[in-house]
């Protein structure tokens, strides 16, 4: 009964590090898909191609459209490790 039970518990710990492995997939995906948006924000100022007299103001969006996107997949990793240390 014993070995039953340590079989099941093992057989949770390990679907929750599926799911936590799952979930980090997303966030390095999700960094992905933003890394191209940002590029192309960033070499239109780079090239000029904003508002004259608004490249500061755009820069200054640009990055703290980052940081916030790079905040939330903290946010999100942070409680995918909350989740899978449930498991342990």
């Amino acid at each position: 009964m014993d070995e039953i039970l340590e079989l099941v518990r093992l057989i949770g710990q390990q679907q929750g590090q599926n799911t936590y492995y799952r979930s980090c997939y997303f966030f390095v995906k999700d960094l992905q898909d933003l890394i191209p948006h940002i590029l192309h924000r960033l070499n239109n100022l780079h090239r000029g191609q904003c508002v004259p007299g608004q490249g500061v103001d755009t820069a200054i969006a640009i990055a703290t459209d980052l940081r916030a996107a790079v905040d939330s997949l903290k946010m999100r990793k942070y409680k995918s490790t909350l989740r899978w240390k449930e498991f342990l």
